[in-house]
């Protein structure tokens, strides 16, 4: 049963955690990132250009590890550095 509450609460807590989002959060705000606009719809498996935004490292307390992030549209994204594919919107 462990296993299983686990598995599922990590789907709905994302990659952050929903603990983790409000400090993640605050933390992109404090780091001052520019803002990308995308024109287009902005959700997660969208694959952001090469010629977009810059992607940045986090510290490693947020647990991101492989991943990256940036802001588009005035949100914190989440996004896989090689492919540029967004994994999650920080809400």
């Amino acid at each position: 049963i462990g296993g299983v509450v686990g598995g599922v609460n990590g789907a709905v807590d994302g990659i952050l955690g929903r603990d983790t989002r409000p400090r993640f959060r605050d933390y992109v705000v404090r780091e001052n990132r520019p803002n990308y606009v995308y024109t287009n719809e902005l959700r997660p498996g969208v694959i952001l250009p090469t010629d977009g935004p810059a992607i940045y490292d986090a510290p490693d307390e947020f647990g991101l590890k492989t991943y990256r992030y940036t802001v588009v549209n005035g949100q914190v994204v989440v996004v896989d550095p090689v492919t540029r594919r967004i994994v999650e919107i920080v809400d």
